[in-house]
């Protein structure tokens, strides 16, 4: 929770200047608005009740122009509360964003897409309510509840003890209230999180639930969650019509006790009926601006459990970057005994592997035998139980973990293809001009400009496994990197363009090249053969 307070502390020290605007303006409208009352009182008792027309149109003009400032400066606030708001939106995805590059990628695996996407977006939905203008102008009302305090005890301090009795009982029911709000609310977002997930699930797994005719299962599932988390929210509903209720009846009771003892007043000539309208004025003052400025406690109820739930994803584990040097040419990678396990089970163990510049090396294993391990070994997304990973003769460590993944163009066996056009697929950065891109991915595949202005689809799923594939092959020779990390890059390709992708291979001829697979071959271009077998790491070529 300590990790989203500071960063909405540091947001709104930001802001200070238009906080400073809001509270100056603010001030205006809290002391016109405690005036009036006053000023009315001067147009019954010094106006009308003396027949002096002059007064009414003096007082009620001061009030015309008190009212048009009012309201200027109403939506001058409203403006920028609105900009306020939209630029802590803005500020919270970026601060996820800055954390889902960073964060470790274990973290992403126990979940979907959808549910971290749902989840963080309801979360920032619920913690910019902080900056709502609702939340925000409850300093306002604050300052309008003591300048009507004042002005009911300038009137009659008895009637002014009237209004305030009702103000400890409201408190006890919003504590009340505000409690089990915040259960409910936290018991929501856990549900939620459930329902995205298995929510995405129907989603990715849509082909499996037509094959298997799983309609029905799966609609009695979806009314059983639905109706958890619905339930829920009907809760909370009724939580807030409850309060609003109680609200309600007790304004009233107050209302009734201020009229009857009031106009008993009134009728023995105790006070004025001026003075009767500035009370009953003062007294709105003060009744609901208190039911809002306590209804805070109904808004934190909501906001909490959001900000408890950014600040955990805000502390989720990072990858590893202490490593602040730069890696400059890349001259060799090199495994020394490394080993890795994964639930007290050996996927590596004590691996030695070794490629210099220029050089390429094949990798080959069945499928579960621990080659994508090594990828991740090597990008640095997991660190090795024991042994060491050496780039240029330094554990990789001392690196910067983004310099030091520049060096690499990845073809990875699971990779992500953004809905945009090829071009832009190609060429991630978008450093690179269409003739660039064809220079560059000549040597794999011939390319036109015509074919780069398609679109694909999320994923490509608008494409074949082997156009897909072709997609990430393209992509590692636009980036160009120094070593070219090719993970089952072949495992999609037809004959054709698997003889192209040797060609490919064979004319990387200043680049290091690093190519995993599960398919036996010669491996004549191949400086370097290694199998990967039972967690170990033997080289045969």
């Amino acid at each position: 929770m300590d990790k989203m307070i500071k960063e909405t502390f540091h947001f709104a020290l930001n802001m200070k200047m238009k906080f400073i605007l809001l509270l100056l303006l603010s001030g205006v409208g809290v002391i016109i608005a405690y005036f009036q009352p006053l000023l009315t009182r001067r147009i019954i008792d010094d106006g009308l009740n003396n027949r002096e027309y002059s007064k009414v149109i003096y007082f009620a003009g001061i009030i015309l122009a008190a009212t048009l400032f009012q309201q200027i400066s109403e939506v001058i606030q409203a403006r920028n509360y609105c900009k306020i708001k939209n630029q802590f939106i803005q500020y919270l995805y970026k601060i996820i964003l800055d954390k889902l590059v960073k964060i470790d990628l274990n973290c992403l695996d126990k979940t979907n897409s959808a549910s971290i996407s749902n989840t963080l977006t309801n979360d920032i939905s619920n913690v910019s309510l902080i900056f709502d203008r609702s939340t925000l102008i409850v300093f306002n009302y604050g300052i309008i509840t003591l300048g009507g305090i004042i002005g009911l005890a300038y009137i009659d301090w008895y009637l002014t003890l009237i209004v305030l009795l009702f103000i400890p009982v409201k408190l006890i029911y919003i504590i009340k209230f505000t409690r089990r709000l915040e259960e409910i609310n936290t018991d929501l977002i856990k549900d939620s999180v459930q329902f995205y997930e298995w929510w995405g699930e129907n989603i990715e797994g849509i082909k499996e639930i037509k094959w298997w005719r799983l309609f029905d299962r799966r609609n009695s599932l979806l009314e059983e969650k639905q109706k958890l988390i619905l339930n829920k929210q009907y809760s909370a509903t009724m939580i807030d019509c409850y309060n609003m209720a109680c609200d309600n009846i007790l304004e009233c009771g107050v209302r009734i006790l201020i009229y009857g003892y009031a106009g008993y007043l009134v009728c023995n000539a105790q006070l004025s009926v001026g003075a009767l309208l500035a009370f009953i004025t003062y007294t709105e003052y003060i009744i609901r601006p208190i039911s809002v400025v306590l209804y805070v406690k109904f808004i934190i109820a909501k906001i909490k459990p959001s900000i408890i739930h950014l600040s955990n994803f805000l502390e989720s584990p990072e990858e590893i970057n202490y490593g602040k040097l730069e890696v400059g040419d890349f001259e060799r990678l090199e495994f020394k005994n490394v080993s890795f396990s994964f639930d007290q089970k050996d996927v590596l163990k004590n691996c030695d592997f070794l490629v210099n510049r220029g050089e390429k090396v094949a990798i080959i294993g069945h499928n579960g035998s621990g080659k994508s391990t090594l990828v991740r070994l090597i990008l640095r997304e997991i660190v090795p139980k024991s042994g060491k990973i050496l780039l240029n003769e330094r554990n990789v460590s001392d690196y910067d973990i983004n310099d030091y993944r520049d060096t690499f163009s990845i073809s990875s066996q699971t990779f992500f293809l953004f809905k945009d056009s090829l071009r832009n697929n190609f060429d991630l950065k978008h450093e690179l001009n269409d003739d660039d891109i064809i220079d560059r991915s000549h040597i794999y595949i011939e390319l036109n400009k015509s074919i780069m202005n398609k679109m694909i689809t999320t994923n490509g799923k608008n494409l074949s496994g082997g156009e897909r594939q072709n997609v990430a092959l393209i992509r590692a020779l636009c980036k160009n990197g120094e070593v070219f990390l090719l993970d089952e890059s072949d495992a999609n390709l037809d004959k054709e363009f698997l003889h192209k992708l040797d060609i490919m291979l064979k004319n990387l001829k200043e680049k290091t090249v690093i190519f995993i697979t599960h398919r036996k071959s010669d491996f004549e271009n191949m400086d370097a053969v290694y199998h990967l077998e039972n967690s170990c790491l033997k080289r045969i070529k």
